[in-house]
């Protein structure tokens, strides 16, 4: 009788495995998936950026026009550097080995193996997802920087030609940004809600200059220099403001 016990209770503890397994091979599997669509939306919007790119004429460009033109070019760089870290596969390597023997004691301590490796699992998923996301998050300030930016007037011909062209660029890439706006939501991430004139919170602000040179705490966010965001109803990243006292 205590040996048909024995058996049961191994048959369980078994069960219990074998649920364990599956559940880290599902978080494997829709971690590939996620991780192959992003792949799929960042080599788009890479080969759409270069496809507009080589649409702009050839220089020499009017000097004025010059740096508006490089900071496209240093957008496709910082997405050159990029796309190999967001290619990289993620590896996760099961090194358990169910117990030879059919002993309760043995398989009770291999589900706590399972167990430990599926929040392991879950820890490596997020560190690598978030790494990722940050680096879609770090071409989403570079365009917003080049939307701040404005053309200079045309004042012959070929400043005419010139410009039409790289307002093409422009709105190419107003297109990209909201592309990839839209790739973060769909993943729930979101910016933090923070405008000029807001309290600068603590907790999702890091302030990287007062403009006044003051030293109260009466402070108000004068500029929003990165934009933060949320994720998984946590902190992404903090948005980077400067400051000024409140009057």
């Amino acid at each position: 009788m205590v040996e048909v016990i024995g058996i049961q209770a191994v048959e369980v503890v078994k069960a219990h495995c074998r649920q364990e397994a599956r559940a880290i091979k599902a978080l494997l599997r829709v971690q590939h998936k996620r991780h192959t669509r992003l792949l799929v939306h960042i080599r788009w919007v890479n080969a759409t950026l270069c496809s507009a790119l080589a649409q702009v004429l050839p220089p020499p460009f009017p000097s004025k026009y010059s740096d508006f033109k490089q900071s496209f070019d240093l957008l496709k760089t910082q997405m050159e550097i990029a796309l190999p870290g967001i290619e990289e596969p993620f590896l996760w390597k099961d090194t358990i080995v169910p117990p030879p023997e059919e002993n309760a004691a043995d398989w009770l301590d291999f589900l706590e193996d399972l167990e430990d490796m599926q929040k392991d699992l879950k820890r490596s998923i997020d560190y690598r997802e978030r790494g990722l996301f940050l680096e879609v998050i770090k071409l989403l300030d570079t365009i917003e920087r080049l939307r701040g930016f404005e053309l200079p007037l045309a004042e012959n011909e070929l400043d005419l030609v010139v410009r039409d062209h790289l307002q093409q660029l422009l709105k190419g890439t107003i297109e990209i940004d909201q592309y990839l706006s839209q790739v973060l939501h769909r993943r729930k991430i979101r910016p933090i809600p923070l405008e000029a004139g807001d309290y600068p919170p603590i907790e999702e602000t890091k302030i990287i200059f007062r403009e006044d040179g003051g030293s109260g705490e009466e402070i108000i966010i004068s500029r929003i220099v990165e934009r933060g965001y949320f994720w998984k109803e946590s902190i992404l990243r903090k948005a980077a403001v400067v400051v000024t006292t409140k009057s």
